[in-house]
């Protein structure tokens, strides 16, 4: 593992993923928290490769019933399928946190950390990889909801 002068590990930028989903106020309930699902219904990505999100799989999202300085806890998780321009297929799990402004009902941050699976060669290092991404969300009336920029510490 490669490590700064400082001994902090130095990450690389893999993947910058941006997604839209179908947004569903309507949320079910699991265990007296409110749960949702939000399907993707496109996506582009670059960065080791290029290509477009195939619109299978989505988010699911748990929502915290307590509040903390008026701040709620959303479980975030990921499943989705990256086509890339030479078609092969990347294959992407991801478990995170939300935190959201329950004034502004704006995020503060999402934090997740990814897995990938692909039968590509040029590609086969994501199946040992662990990723870990700093989300950011766009405004509403974007053409994408989100973006995931997604690291991996240098080996």
């Amino acid at each position: 593992m490669q490590f700064s002068q400082g001994g902090e590990p130095v990450f690389e930028k893999i993947l910058s993923i941006k997604i839209q989903v179908e947004m569903d106020d309507n949320h079910g309930e699991f265990m007296d928290l409110k749960s949702g699902y939000y399907p993707y219904t496109k996506g582009e990505f670059s960065g080791v490769a290029e290509g477009v999100l195939l619109p299978q799989g989505g988010a699911r999202n748990l929502y915290s019933d307590s509040y903390l300085e008026g701040k709620r806890l959303i479980e975030d998780e990921i499943i989705m399928v990256l086509l890339t321009d030479s078609g092969e297929k990347i294959y992407c799990e991801a478990l995170g946190l939300i935190l959201r402004d329950t004034d502004t009902d704006s995020n503060d941050f999402m934090h997740t950390s990814w897995r990938f699976r692909t039968a590509s060669p040029n590609l086969a290092w994501l199946n040992t990889t662990v990723g870990i991404a700093k989300t950011r969300f766009f405004n509403e009336g974007s053409e994408y909801r989100a973006e995931h920029n997604i690291y991996r510490i240098v080996p």
